[in-house]
């Protein structure tokens, strides 16, 4: 019967075997959990399952998770910023100069969203970055509409 030649890296891992290197490997004797994930494509899924399994992860799955980190940290700043300033309008109502203090808080809101916009769109610039970068069929991150976030 005919045997297929062996390589020079099926010799390099078989005499890794027999000196012990591969023992005591974490997982070792454990079954392969290959439950399927359909939002991964299907020619990745074994190399995901093998990175996840081991605590690892590409680049673009640890760069997405902190995206949506930021993503969410920012919406909520905005947010936050954005009912700051216009309780403060309400407050200046019943400040001694109610007039000289809106337009206080004018300036100083019309800074603030010059330097909340400038985030948002490095943030958007980031987001943008890594939709052209992750695989096909993976979700793409949302980008941030500014107005709509402090509307």
């Amino acid at each position: 019967m005919f045997e297929r030649p062996h390589s020079l890296i099926d010799e390099l891992i078989k005499e890794a075997m027999e000196q012990g290197k591969f023992a005591h490997l974490p997982g070792e004797g454990k079954p392969l959990n290959l439950q399927e994930e359909a939002h991964i494509p299907e020619h990745l899924r074994m190399a995901h399952k093998l990175l996840k399994d081991n605590d690892l992860a590409p680049d673009w799955i640890v760069e997405g998770k902190e995206l949506r980190e930021a993503r969410e940290r920012l919406i909520k700043r905005l947010r936050r910023e954005h009912r700051r300033y216009i309780k403060a309008l309400d407050d200046a109502q019943t400040a001694p100069s109610p007039e000289i203090t809106r337009r206080a808080l004018h300036m100083a809101w019309d800074m603030t969203k010059a330097a909340l916009r400038d985030e948002t769109e490095q943030f958007n610039r980031r987001a943008l970055g890594y939709n052209l970068r992750i695989p096909p069929g993976i979700p793409h991150l949302e980008m941030i509409s500014f107005g709509r976030e402090i509307a």
